[in-house]
């Protein structure tokens, strides 16, 4: 069993709750958990104890925060607490002091409160070991582990490293907004778009970009930012949220716009805006093949002539060599002289690919992207130096 356990709980609240005080659910007691380790599985268990371990409590960012803390051997039986109505999350830390290696941070947003397990059963994701076993690929004794300097780094370590993570889970939660205020921020969001054109294609984007490749880009971020710093009256929003909040509740948004858009409004979005490069978008072709008919699309798309990267670049020639061979013709038109194609001479890779597939060649030391101004041949900036 563990020794002295430090237990610290964070309330995040959305409004001020200084008048807020610690009271047991409908009257009753606060409990607690006891904790330890299971002998025959090997894994945390706990157990409700009617004894009350709470220590303590306070308000500090005016009163948006509160924090409990515990002393003895036991853990703040959390849904034992009624806890304060504008509650956005609740993060807390366990850590044994001697005994038991039993430490763990976790978080738990406002519309799983109710529901949440606070017992430690099944909460190995959430566990920090001080004395963690060797790396799988460990070959010596257990002894050597506990002699290396990895382990002797993580010994030193780990108590900031776990308040560490206490500080990241609070800082990441404290931007949280309510399942509810989340609705009401969508719906004011759509509104705003239907007035603004501006604010429209900044969601649109960003939604597509996150459609396209699950992730949003640093001009996305930027724009965010700027949006909720400069874009939106925080005075006309349904509830009252932070400059944090609002960039949260933008990006939540735009992901829950990226799952309603169809193919065509996402490609809509690339063409109209060039959100992402041509490598970027190979990148997402290959794992998700229902784009390409629309990449390929894509590329013709300056007055239904091609991309000249189509012939230039290998890896994309490589991905639409079907495609390319049946639009021959057209291909032609565009980059053939007399009956053959203009390619450069230095580019052996990608001339040898469309010699093996039939294509007569004119290779010459001519940019073909003196037919396209702005667009520049793969590979010769680097061999340029600025003028």
């Amino acid at each position: 069993m563990p020794g002295q356990v430090d237990n610290r709980v964070i309330v995040i609240c959305r409004t001020d709750e200084s008048a807020w005080r610690p009271k047991g659910l409908n009257g009753t007691p606060i409990g607690s958990y006891s904790i330890g380790i299971d002998p025959v599985t090997g894994k945390v268990r706990s157990e409700r104890i009617p004894e009350s371990c709470l220590h303590s409590f306070s308000h500090r960012e005016g009163g948006r925060l509160i924090e409990l803390s515990s002393e003895g051997k036991g853990v703040i039986a959390l849904d034992t607490i009624e806890l304060p109505h504008s509650s956005l999350a609740v993060v807390r830390l366990i850590s044994s002091r001697q005994g038991d290696d039993i430490h763990l941070v976790e978080g738990v947003k406002a519309e799983d409160l109710s529901a949440y397990n606070w017992g430690l059963e099944g909460k190995d994701r959430f566990q920090l070991f001080r004395d963690p076993a060797p790396p799988v690929r460990w070959s010596d004794n257990l002894s050597d582990w506990r002699r290396s300097e990895a382990y002797l780094r993580h010994q030193q370590s780990f108590d900031q490293k776990l308040q560490q993570e206490f500080a990241a889970a609070v800082q990441a939660l404290s931007i949280h907004i309510s399942a509810n205020d989340q609705k009401a921020f969508d719906a004011f969001i759509c509104q705003a778009c239907a007035d603004n054109e501006g604010l429209y294609w900044d969601i649109r984007k960003a939604s597509a970009v996150y459609a396209l490749q699950g992730t949003f880009t640093r001009n996305d971020l930027s724009r965010m930012v700027y949006l909720a710093q400069e874009g939106i009256a925080h005075r006309e929003l349904p509830f009252h949220c932070s400059a944090e909040q609002v960039v949260k509740a933008l990006f939540d948004h735009c992901k829950q716009t990226a799952g309603t858009l169809s193919d065509a409004e996402i490609w809509d979005a690339q063409t109209r805006c060039d959100l992402l490069t041509i490598d970027q978008l190979m990148t997402i072709v290959r794992t998700k093949t229902k784009h390409k008919p629309f990449f390929y699309r894509w590329l013709w798309r300056m007055e239904d002539k091609p991309d000249p990267g189509l012939i230039e670049n290998a890896d994309l020639y490589e991905l639409f060599r079907e495609e390319l061979i049946n639009d021959r013709d057209r291909i032609m038109d565009a980059f053939g002289i007399d009956g053959a194609l203009e390619v450069d001479y230095r580019d052996q890779v990608i001339n040898s690919m469309l010699r093996d597939d039939g294509w007569n060649l004119m290779e010459t030391d001519t940019h073909l992207d003196n037919l396209y101004k702005g667009q520049s041949m793969p590979g010769l900036e680097k061999d340029s130096e600025p003028e």
